[in-house]
């Protein structure tokens, strides 16, 4: 009879737990591996990869490296999630309502970990999402108990605030993101650190910012049935752009700050552009202009149609002298846009 050697077994074993994260009782183990049981126990006496628990007689099986992993994932949500639930009823009414928001906003973060890991296949998904649930439901009670003697009508309020602020930094944080993965899309090497950070954090002018999400406020209050005035305007967070003097400077800054940055693609996102004028044919060149135009529309309301039709003619010349001119003549036009940018 053929023998099957021992690393090729273990091999096996490794395989299917990985295939269930969430733990196999031993007979599971034997149908999946077709391995006798007696053999199964030798093999699974390697503790350095495999944890067995058989606790009540049942066997629970798993790798050594999920229960680590999942420990320490334990061990970093249990720790912050205790901290700010002990300091949660000590803090004023004020700061209460404000945090909430950054402290998701910090979950949110913790849970990158959490779903790397369960894309590399280092943790049970549902093991580490109940630890989250367990604690967001241990926060669900104290938030209760701490606005247990507040009105109805002033807990839907605060409630409502929460809510606010919560969908206007997810709102951001993808709108970063998405930033960063077009600007992936320009790279043709790996990033250093420096890039990493910049891709992640990448100015989003509040004077961009402000107005789309009012506009998505005011959609959502005439999918209900309001006006503008009966909608958003009753709402605890006001949706309203300020005009104060610091702002004003502070919108400048970003803008500053937001032009810079588009410099740091000159050459390896424009070389990009230039790849994909050559790649798209005329109809579906003429389908993305399209929809530049209308996204310009709407993300850029306060540029006047004639400057956003220079825009559109500046895509349009380029693509012109990317099919049909020669390399100085495109980069003679790259030049001269870069000049009156400037």
């Amino acid at each position: 009879m053929e023998q099957i050697d021992p690393h090729h077994r273990t091999d096996a074993v490794i395989n299917a737990c990985l295939q269930h994260p969430n733990a196999l009782g031993l007979n599971e183990l034997h149908d999946l591996t077709g391995i006798h049981k007696e053999t199964l126990y030798s093999i699974l006496e390697q503790e350095h990869i495999f944890d067995v628990d058989k606790k009540n007689g049942k066997w629970k099986i798993r790798l050594k490296e999920m229960v680590e992993t999942e420990d320490q994932i334990f061990t970093m949500l249990t720790t912050y999630f205790q901290s700010y639930l002990d300091a949660f009823p000590k803090k004023t009414r004020t700061v209460q309502i404000e945090s909430v928001v950054h402290f998701l906003q910090l979950i949110s973060a913790m849970q990158m970990i959490v779903f790397l890991n369960f894309l590399n296949t280092n943790t049970s998904f549902v093991t580490t999402q109940q630890i989250i649930k367990n604690q967001l439901e241990n926060f669900q009670d104290i938030m209760g108990k701490a606005f247990s003697k507040i009105d109805k009508k002033t807990r839907l309020r605060y409630a409502t605030l929460i809510n606010q602020e919560v969908n206007v930094i997810a709102q951001r944080l993808a709108a970063k993101a998405e930033d960063g993965i077009r600007n992936v899309e320009m790279r043709t090497k790996f990033r250093t650190l420096e890039d990493l950070l910049f891709d992640s954090d990448q100015t989003i002018p509040n004077d961009l910012f402000i107005p789309k999400t009012i506009r998505l406020a005011e959609n959502a209050a005439k999918q209900r049935g309001l006006t503008s005035k009966q909608g958003i305007n009753s709402l605890p967070l006001k949706y309203k752009q300020t005009e104060t003097k610091y702002f004003k400077e502070f919108n400048q800054l970003q803008y500053q700050m937001f032009a810079k940055e588009k410099e740091h693609f000159g050459d390896f996102g424009m070389d990009k552009l230039k790849q994909l004028l050559r790649r798209d044919s005329d109809e579906h060149f003429d389908q993305k202009l399209l929809q530049v135009e209308k996204e310009l529309a709407v993300q850029l309301p306060m540029f006047p149609p004639s400057q956003r039709k220079l825009v559109l003619k500046f895509f349009k010349d380029l693509r012109f002298a990317v099919k049909n001119g020669t390399t100085e003549e495109v980069d003679d036009l790259l030049s001269d846009t870069n000049k009156k940018r400037a």
